[in-house]
């Protein structure tokens, strides 16, 4: 699809709860933006939202979640809806983005390539996790590792959030928490790099009242559009991991205790933060020369570790700043390419409207209009 499309999440709830009761089934997400853009209610051109400032009741922050703005495009480019990557949910220009699970939806059996946490903000829900069903309930909390077959079922008036985290942000901007001797480091470090990487870590919510408000306030950046929030959103991650392993370290449930680091090679994550604060000017030749391995064996770690390779990786981290220059500056497309490093601007808008569906240019003016 080569059109940014948009659509309120209250559309969304509205057509499935419509359709569920019309057809006596309900359909899974990408099935009714689908069916939304058959009726000609996607829109193309900007939606804005509306974050709220003050601490809303949960009946308010309810109706305010729904105002939320799904970007259709993303998802319904992907071809295959049981295999979801960051950029089929994640937009270009953040590191974490937060969504709503929404009653009415087949939960169908998912994986994906980026961290979710699953939050059960009201109400109640099922989460099927590798062929097994759990009950949700308020206050519970789920991190799920990429990779683990999962779905996630919410109860008619519930409020079931799921932030979701960009793998290389974690090896980036998180990866101090390898570093602590907690459950919490470890269940990262072998999500990314251990053996078992199928699996999820629990914790139940007590002190509800202060971590909605944290909620509240994550899903308001991860959700707004100007050039500070996603640096905001980030910072908020850092407190919401840090207020967990405070409060609720002693209660860490996993859901597989195996752990295995016989695999796990320390250096990764700081090359992985090498790369993302050079990506202009990073190669293999160049991660040899300082961490001393030999490019093969580079080429080899970055398969293994994101499960994709060295190139892509690069790739994906120049494409998503050369984003981020798009919305937030008036630099030329020529100098864009160069910043990210990349030759040509024809080379940066080659390679952007092959990953993102959308010109440079589009992209752009699609975001000057909000």
């Amino acid at each position: 699809m080569n059109n940014i499309l948009n659509v309120r999440l209250q559309v969304v709830a509205d057509a499935a709860k419509h359709y569920y009761f019309t057809h006596h089934r309900s359909l899974d997400f990408p099935s009714i933006l689908k069916y939304l853009y058959k009726q000609g209610k996607l829109v193309s051109y900007p939606l804005r939202f509306h974050p709220v400032t003050q601490m809303l009741d949960s009946s308010d922050f309810l109706e305010h979640a729904y105002s939320q703005i799904i970007h259709a495009d993303l998802v319904l480019s992907d071809v295959d809806p049981s295999i979801i990557q960051e950029e089929n949910i994640i937009p270009v220009s953040k590191d974490v983005f937060t969504v709503v699970n929404l009653p009415f939806i087949n939960p169908y059996i998912h994986f994906h390539n980026f961290f979710e946490i699953i939050y059960v903000y009201t109400g109640r829900g099922v989460l099927n996790f590798e062929n097994e069903t759990e009950d949700l309930i308020e206050g519970d909390l789920k991190i799920i590792a990429p990779h683990s077959l999962h779905s996630v079922w919410a109860d008619e008036d519930s409020l079931i959030l799921s932030i979701n985290i960009r793998t290389s942000t974690f090896n980036n901007v998180f990866s101090s928490l390898f570093e602590t001797n907690t459950l919490l480091s470890s269940f990262f470090t072998n999500s990314l790099y251990g053996k078992y990487s199928r699996n999820y870590i629990s914790f139940k919510i007590e002190n509800r009242l202060e971590w909605q408000e944290i909620i509240q306030e994550i899903f308001n950046e991860t959700n707004r559009e100007d050039s500070f929030a996603n640096k905001i959103a980030v910072y908020q991650m850092h407190v919401f991991f840090c207020k967990l392993l405070r409060d609720f370290g002693n209660t860490i449930h996993l859901y597989d205790n195996r752990m295995s680091y016989s695999s796990f090679n320390s250096d990764f994550p700081m090359m992985m933060r090498y790369v993302q604060e050079n990506y202009s000017t990073v190669n293999l030749t160049v991660l040899s020369e300082i961490f001393h391995y030999s490019e093969i064996y580079i080429s080899k770690m970055f398969k293994k570790n994101l499960n994709f390779p060295f190139s892509h990786a690069l790739r994906d981290i120049r494409l998503r700043h050369a984003g981020m220059y798009l919305k937030n500056t008036d630099y030329k497309i020529s100098e864009i390419a160069e910043l990210v490093g990349y030759d040509s601007a024809d080379y940066l808008s080659r390679a952007f409207k092959k990953k993102y569906g959308v010109s440079p240019c589009k992209y752009r003016d699609y975001y000057s209009e909000s």
